[in-house]
């Protein structure tokens, strides 16, 4: 899968899998060096998440939400939230096991005639999980520079208080659906026609398509978007539609983005991939803390969205034979549209 794909680019990325259990291409180092090698790393990677899944604390020893704050720009190094991994992060994992060698092999098929997200959304697999209700209803309360803090907040206190949001680019509607009794009003985009028929059965409103010109502006109290920025061939494009849809002064946007930035565009069946048209022209190489003072740098200001907080979090999906599950490093921004 795409998940795959992005989450070992540097280390496996000339013999690694282009969709989930396919084949390996052709290494350049002997094959059994290679697959014994991959196989030895696997294995222990796959012990510790297995034994992470044991319980909350044993997900919170292994997941990683906190940073260098020395290594933050001092700018924003106050704005930094930490988070943590709770019981519904957890119950998110232990949902959702492992898939089977056979559920392997159908999506590998699948994937010879569609994209890697709409074969995803087609068999309901690899669902994905960045935070939970509690998690951004925190966030949204603007906690500047305080750690943890969650049970501060109480989900029956904050059901519907955030007022109209919209979700774009909301995948199968999991993350939407879990967020959404903190909205009085919610709605999703997608581009996916499989993502689209996957949100309409979780009885989210939705709209297909890939172009925001259609909404108005100043309409939303919250604009979502999450891990979309690095799959989107225009990410300015989707930035500046950001900005216009958020309510002016109160509003504010939620913005997940996998660091060190890779985009990764798909084009099609195959798990075929091309470049983006517009090129954000970021270290893809950084550490995650210099990765945030080069995105609030080089995107963010220049977009006119102003950090209000941000947190790490880990950027978890659905495990298979490998794995049983996989995780990138996210940001999450909570940002302000500045006039």
């Amino acid at each position: 899968s795409s998940w795959i794909a992005r989450q070992t680019e540097q280390t496996r990325e000339e013999f690694c899998l282009q969709t989930a259990c396919s084949p390996q291409r052709k290494p350049t180092m002997p094959k059994y060096w290679v697959n014994r090698s991959l196989q030895s790393n696997m294995s222990h990677e796959s012990l510790i998440r297995e034994y992470s899944l044991t319980s909350l604390d044993a997900l919170k020893s292994t997941l990683v939400y906190s940073c260098k704050l020395d290594e933050v720009d001092e700018k924003i190094r106050t704005k930094f939230v930490q988070l943590s991994a709770t019981n519904r992060t957890l119950e998110q994992l232990s949902c959702h096991p492992r898939h089977s060698i056979f559920a392997c092999w159908l999506r590998t098929m699948a994937g010879i005639f569609m994209s890697n997200t709409d074969a995803n959304a087609y068999l309901e697999m690899y669902h994905m999980h960045v935070v939970d209700r509690s998690q951004l209803a925190y966030l949204l309360s603007e906690p500047e520079g305080r750690e943890g803090g969650i049970n501060e907040l109480t989900i029956n206190s904050t059901l519907h208080s955030f007022g109209r949001a919209i979700d774009i680019g909301a995948g199968d509607g999991g993350v939407t659906l879990e967020l959404a009794p903190l909205f009085s009003e919610i709605v999703a985009t997608e581009a996916s026609q499989s993502c689209v028929d996957a949100i309409a059965r979780k009885g989210i409103e939705v709209v297909h398509t890939q172009d925001l010109n259609s909404f108005p502006s100043n309409r939303y109290d919250v604009v979502m978007c999450f891990n979309v920025l690095d799959r989107c061939s225009c990410p300015q494009d989707l930035l500046f539609d950001m900005h216009r849809l958020a309510v002016q002064e109160t509003g504010r946007i939620v913005l997940a983005v996998a660091l060190p930035f890779r985009p990764y565009v798909e084009c099609g069946a195959m798990g075929k991939k091309c470049p983006p048209e517009q090129d954000l022209k970021l270290n893809p190489r950084a550490s995650w803390e210099a990765a945030v003072n080069e995105f609030q740098e080089k995107i963010l200001t220049p977009n006119k969205l102003q950090v209000i907080s941000f947190s790490r979090v880990p950027y978890l999906c659905q495990g298979d034979v490998d794995s049983p599950y996989y995780v990138l490093d996210d940001a999450v921004f909570v940002l302000k549209p500045a006039v």
